[in-house]
């Protein structure tokens, strides 16, 4: 019992003063890394300590656990740091960034997170330097975000990582310490290859088939860089499965309403949909264009429309 009771007193202690730890060197601070690839200037910025900030706030009291609070620790500082960087987020990243019920594993997930930041940066800095090498672009800022433990696709059914890319220069990162290399290498260039068709399409509001198409020339694109890698995602749809998808596609291929855009994305057994039936049919009809257009570059067919990549598919009888 004399043994127990301090051995309590001591684990009690360290998993609540991991600020302290910080400070003390136990733990490392975030750093933030900066470097250049062929004139692209790339910024890897992390949310580690200000989701720590947030955790231990919630943590001491926990009635101060609200969406106001998480904004004003972790929110409001990350729009300051797009604000430094001189980057343009857009106007859709508040629904990424939310507080949790679960303060306690958050807050050990990040400060794991913390401890390994240089093997996660590196792994990501050969990503964009690979990335970069297939086609070029401008100056990029990746953030990165502890994901919500409440979010547990996450490690269950991506392999610890998943991103978002909000605008031509800036991406989120959302990681759990499950993450594989693998996953982490071929989601930053997923996103990576977004800013670039950001860049040479613009910024417009895009319609269900050019939101398909657009995370086909993503993972398209990812797959080249790291072809190794095969995320469930991109799995072929089975005949009845793409039968049904197919023909949810063609009814709404113009459609701008984001609850169907939602259907497809996380699935609609009603309407015989699988979980990122966006992806999986959007990737299939990208490699069907590829297979029957060899000699297109990843330049020239990352600036072709949807309908110029549906038409060129064995997919265009949806056009009709």
């Amino acid at each position: 019992m004399l043994l127990i009771v301090p051995l309590f007193l001591l684990i009690s202690c360290s998993k609540a003063t991991i600020q302290e730890q910080i400070k003390e060197g136990e733990i490392p601070s975030q750093t933030t890394l900066k470097f250049t690839h062929n004139g692209q200037t790339f910024h890897i910025i992390p949310l580690y300590e200000e989701v720590l900030n947030y955790t231990g706030s919630a943590r001491d009291n926990a009635s101060l656990n609200t969406k106001k609070m998480y904004f004003e620790k972790v929110l409001e500082p990350f729009q300051d740091k797009v604000d430094e960087h001189n980057a343009d987020a857009g106007s859709y990243y508040f629904d990424y960034f939310f507080p949790t019920k679960d303060v306690a594993e958050l807050e050990e997930n990040t400060a794991e997170l913390l401890q390994n930041q240089k093997v996660i940066n590196g792994y990501i800095k050969e990503s964009l330097i690979k990335s970069s090498k297939h086609i070029a672009g401008g100056d990029k800022t990746i953030f990165m975000l502890p994901s919500n433990p409440e979010m547990t696709v996450i490690p269950d059914k991506m392999e610890g990582i998943s991103g978002v890319t909000f605008s031509d220069d800036v991406i989120l990162l959302q990681i759990d310490p499950s993450f594989t290399e693998k996953a982490l290498k071929y989601t930053a260039a997923h996103e990576y290859h977004h800013t670039i068709n950001m860049e040479v399409m613009g910024m417009k509001r895009e319609t269900l088939l050019g939101l398909t198409l657009n995370e086909g020339k993503a993972d398209s694109f990812a797959k080249i860089v790291y072809p190794d890698h095969n995320p469930q995602w991109t799995e072929t749809l089975p005949e009845d499965s793409e039968e049904a998808v197919l023909a949810e596609l063609k009814k709404n291929l113009n459609s701008f309403d984001l609850s169907v855009y939602y259907e497809f994305f996380g699935g609609e057994p009603s309407k015989g949909l699988p979980q990122w039936s966006n992806y999986r049919i959007g990737f299939s009809i990208l490699q069907s264009y590829l297979d029957a257009h060899p000699e297109d570059s990843i330049e020239e067919w990352t600036k072709l429309e949807a309908e110029e990549i549906l038409q060129g598919s064995e997919y265009k009888h949806l056009l009709n």
